[in-house]
């Protein structure tokens, strides 16, 4: 079909703070199937914006402010936890208001080829934890080490 034509074009897919219900996510990684790679979702449990939208729908989060990655193990992701880097007054644009974490982020072909050759916790790459279950692995950014 064209929609799986488009998807075959990406290369990766990075989502900085997603304000997506986490179960449309589930529906919509299913019903594409393979997820293109990378593909990783940038989540912060401090996101301000994302608490007010997932307590106005009901809910106790949103795909950016998820706490773990088994709530996606069934698919093939990346979530980089920011939680611990200073950003803007909201905290939802961390990625790109955090000086640390953007010089952290500009290794991220680093990140991918060590996730592609298997090694998702090679020594050095990363300054954190990585968790993985199943398929999805969480990274804990730790803006100390991020030199």
């Amino acid at each position: 079909t064209k929609d799986q034509r488009v998807m075959d074009r990406l290369d990766g897919v990075i989502l900085m703070s997603p304000d997506v219900d986490l179960e449309v996510f589930q529906s919509q990684a299913r019903s594409i199937g393979a997820l293109p790679q990378p593909f990783v979702i940038i989540t912060s449990q401090k996101d301000r914006a994302l608490r007010l939208s997932a307590s106005l729908t009901g809910q106790s989060a949103r795909l950016g402010n998820i706490a773990k990655a088994d709530d996606l193990a069934d698919f093939s992701v990346t979530l980089l936890d920011v939680s611990d880097f200073p950003g803007d007054p909201l905290d939802h644009f961390t990625a790109a208001t955090s000086p640390a974490l953007i010089g952290l982020l500009r290794r991220l072909d680093a990140l991918d080829q060590a996730f592609q050759n298997g090694e998702p916790v090679r020594a050095g790459l990363l300054p954190g934890t990585v968790l993985t279950v199943r398929n999805a692995s969480r990274v804990v950014l730790q803006p100390g080490a991020a030199n």
